[in-house]
């Protein structure tokens, strides 16, 4: 799954380059990359990528993201902050913390995070419990959104008009 994944650090500092000849938001916050990635194996177990690029422009968004909070079922693959500079810093992680706390970060800044999720099949060939993504959010807007589906075949329930899906290969696993 993590060749699915795009390069945070890349799409960070393109947006740095895109956003001082015109504006690519006027939210407090905008996701440069929102990304899901679910691998469905044949026993019914999967697991889940997901990778954020969040960019703060304000104090408001500040307080929202410099403390970073992360499922406790989750392994975390990679949690960074990304300056306007291109420098890259790491959070604090304090005892007894349910958050990682995202030190120095300032108006422009990054906020990236990864992590998977593994789930084990309830029954071997159970039916698929699936995850909810949402290519929009109310409150946060997004320069790039996708999800991509790897595995056998199955049947999906596809609400509010989503984007067509185009079918991907990974490791040789296909999918959409």
């Amino acid at each position: 799954l993590m060749k699915a994944m795009p390069d945070g650090y890349k799409a960070a500092m393109d947006a740095v380059k895109a956003s001082k000849t015109k504006a690519l938001s006027t939210d407090d916050a905008y996701y440069v990359i929102d990304f899901a990635a679910r691998q469905y194996f044949p026993d019914g177990a999967d697991i889940t990528l997901t990778h954020t690029v969040v960019r703060v422009l304000t104090k408001n968004a500040i307080d929202r993201f410099a403390e970073t909070q992360v499922p406790s079922d989750a392994r975390i693959l990679l949690v960074r902050t990304i300056k306007q500079d291109g420098s890259v810093q790491v959070p604090e992680e304090t005892a007894g913390k349910q958050t990682l706390s995202m030190s120095g970060l300032a108006e422009g800044d990054f906020v990236e995070l990864a992590f998977i999720q593994f789930n084990d099949s309830p029954y071997p060939e159970s039916s698929r419990d699936g995850v909810r993504f949402f290519f929009r959010m109310e409150d946060i807007s997004t320069l790039h959104s996708e999800f991509v589906i790897l595995g056998e075949d199955a049947d999906f329930i596809l609400q509010n008009n989503p984007p067509k899906s185009e079918p991907v290969t990974i490791d040789g696993v296909k999918g959409v």
